[in-house]
């Protein structure tokens, strides 16, 4: 994993030795505390609510990923990259098919992720990319060959580790026996904090998600295609090292407060 100039000899420098959770009686909870030693045998303890990024995401993990400004350019290439070998994939038997961008408010942009879990602020934005779709009915034996294609582009662009439906790390919901039996779906993560979700589906298979897809104007049938990222800005990344170096090495405790 990258990091940024300076941050590994700090890495030595950190060396945990206890994780104090301080939780006030009643309903609010404080912020976590980690105390360890440093090279001098002093002993530091650094407050979680002044961790930068968030509960369950490692600074490192954002330091080796894109930055605001960098992410969206990276998310295009990788949808042509995903259209063309799904494409190449089905050629003559249903594809290659129409794409065309979902338009919905929520998508092609970023948000603040508000709290950082443990009672502070954090740097981080979230994006969610435009959802790209392609229209088509295509046969339940073929949807692991659009997955497998995904899954090939996926580890060019820096993404290798897939996560399938149903999988102990998904929601327990996308097991659902109506969902299982009309969707695939897969999320490919790399080393950062940037991420593909992909699915195939066919939701006339079942008799109440089809009427869902009418009631909701889901579409029916078809692929989705949606990436996303947590970052900092580009003029943030000194600050966001500066103020995550004291948790360089510490286990993140469980997030504390829900922001």
């Amino acid at each position: 994993m990258s990091r940024a100039p300076g941050r590994a000899a700090r890495a030595a420098t950190v060396l945990p030795i206890a994780l104090l959770l301080a939780l006030t009686a009643g309903s609010c909870a404080s912020s976590p505390t980690t105390s360890y030693r440093d090279e001098a045998g002093r002993t530091v303890t650094v407050d979680w609510a002044d961790y930068p990024a968030s509960a369950g995401i490692e600074a490192d993990a954002v330091l080796a990923s894109p930055t605001v400004e960098e992410t969206e350019a990276r998310v295009t290439p990788l949808m042509n990259d995903l259209k063309t070998a799904i494409d190449a994939e089905l050629d003559g038997g249903p594809g290659p098919f129409s794409w065309s961008l979902r338009q919905d408010p929520d998508e092609g942009n970023w948000f603040p992720t508000g709290g950082n879990g443990y009672g502070g602020g954090s740097m981080l934005l979230l994006y969610n990319s435009p959802v790209w779709q392609a229209d088509v009915t295509i046969p339940e034996h073929d949807w692991d060959r659009v997955l497998d294609a995904a899954e090939e582009v996926a580890e060019r662009h820096g993404l290798p580790r897939r996560a399938d439906d149903c999988d102990s790390t998904r929601e327990e919901d996308a097991c659902d026996p109506a969902w299982a039996g009309s969707m695939r779906s897969a999320t490919f993560h790399g080393t950062g904090t940037e991420w593909l979700d992909i699915s195939v589906f066919d939701l006339t298979l079942d008799e109440g998600l089809r009427r869902d897809a009418e009631e909701y104007g889901w579409l029916p049938a078809g692929i989705e295609l949606f990436a996303g990222a947590t970052a900092v800005r580009e003029r943030d990344r000194d600050e966001f090292v500066r103020r995550a170096a004291p948790f360089e090495g510490l286990a993140l405790p469980d997030e504390t407060h829900s922001d």
